[in-house]
Parts: C-alpha cells; sequence; structure tokens
C-alpha cells in the first residue's frame, strides 16, 4: 500500500496500516461522514485523540470487529 494509507481494496483486514485515520475508517465501513463522526464517538469505539486527529489502532479494530460480530450471533 503506497504511503501506508487505505485505499479500499484490501480484502483482509490485517493488510491495513497499523494505525488507521478518520478515513480509513471511513472506506472500511463504507459510511458518511456523519455516520462515521458518531462511530468514532461512541465509547466502545477503540479511538484515541492525537493533537486534534482521531486515530484507530488496527488490530484494537479486528477485536472490535469481532466482539460485534459475536454479540450478532
Amino acid at each position: 500500500m503506497a504511503n501506508n494509507q487505505y485505499n479500499g481494496d484490501v480484502k483482509d483486514l490485517h493488510e491495513l496500516p497499523p494505525i488507521l485515520t478518520f478515513e480509513d475508517i471511513q472506506k472500511i465501513f463504507r459510511l458518511k461522514r456523519a455516520a462515521t463522526y458518531q462511530l468514532m464517538r461512541s465509547p466502545d469505539f477503540p479511538s484515541f485523540k492525537v493533537g486534534g486527529a482521531v486515530r484507530v489502532y488496527r488490530n484494537k479494530l479486528i477485536e472490535y470487529i469481532e466482539q460485534k460480530h459475536q454479540k450478532e450471533d
């Protein structure tokens, strides 16, 4: 992946960059901007702030998705 940024064509979440941006999360979940803000602000979503930017660790995102999937089963 060029510039260590998600370009929308990764089939395996483990191929994502180790730290994801707002735009990466928006592409991964295919959400509109407002829905992405809402998701990233939810208390159980594993985001963190770096200055004014919000980031997500890839491994924490994978854990989050697995937990949500297990709750649905």
